[in-house]
């Protein structure tokens, strides 16, 4: 299995609308949550795209789904794809990202 760190930059967010973001989430949910490709995604903080962690058999696979993200097949957002090789995992994964009283 292979690691990736998914940047998704917004390129027309005056595009942007509802039915184009509920498209994303229903195939982000259904894609990649449901199946296991993604660890965890969010919108950046300045929300000009979003950030996931996903997993995937090769690269070629990752930018396959990603090309049919609504996202993407509206012009509103690209991706950028960098394959990871983790060395160290958190094994209290799940309750790191539950702590947000930093």
């Amino acid at each position: 299995m292979k690691y990736f760190i998914v940047e998704g930059v917004m390129k027309n967010q005056a595009a942007m609308n509802d039915d184009i973001l509920r498209k994303h989430v229903e195939y982000s949910s259904k894609n990649a949550v449901e199946i296991g490709l993604t660890l965890v995604s969010g919108v950046k903080g300045d929300n000009s795209g979003g950030i996931s962690i996903m997993k995937g058999g090769s690269l070629q696979k990752i930018e396959a789904y990603l090309a049919n993200d609504p996202l993407k097949t509206s012009g509103i957002q690209e991706y950028h794809v960098i394959e990871i090789l983790p060395h160290y995992i958190n094994p209290g994964a799940d309750e790191w990202f539950k702590d947000n009283n930093l």
